[in-house]
């Protein structure tokens, strides 16, 4: 659940009891999305577009559509650092220099997701996309 999600907590003193203290959390509001741990990396993400976090979002709502037409991602954060994985070949009259031939990342995440009929689900996982030669996308 995310940080934002929870209203507060009852104080508990040094044995562990409960004091009957309630301690609201100053941060508490709407849940929404955070794309910092890709954005942040010290990756090359210019294959996503200009907003790769949108762009893995995107991907994921889509997939779960797939499965419940109507599916729609209410929130996202990505929760651990992605993996990337990205290829290239020397250039013939460069050698310092490569060209990308196919790249991906996978990003661990935890989402809310909105079912046409209202019904609301929390869910986790591991989202991965590559692109390989001819610059087909392929996400899972």
């Amino acid at each position: 659940m995310p940080p934002e999600a929870i209203r507060g907590g009852w104080r508990v003193d040094e044995a562990g009891q409960l004091t009957g203290e309630f301690v609201p959390n100053k941060g508490h509001g709407r849940p929404r999305d955070d794309f910092e741990l890709l954005t942040k990396a010290d990756h090359w993400l210019d294959w996503l577009g200009d907003q790769p976090g949108r762009a893995v979002r995107d991907g994921i709502e889509e997939l779960l559509a797939q499965q419940v037409e109507g599916a729609k991602v209410e929130w996202l954060k990505i929760t651990k650092e992605p993996k990337f994985l990205t290829g290239g070949k020397p250039l013939a009259d460069d050698p310092g220099k490569a060209q990308v031939v196919r790249t991906g990342l996978a990003v661990e995440f935890g989402l809310s997701v909105v079912r046409p009929d209202g019904r609301r689900d929390v869910l986790t996982g591991v989202f991965s996309l590559a692109v390989a030669g001819d610059g087909r996308a392929v996400g899972a």
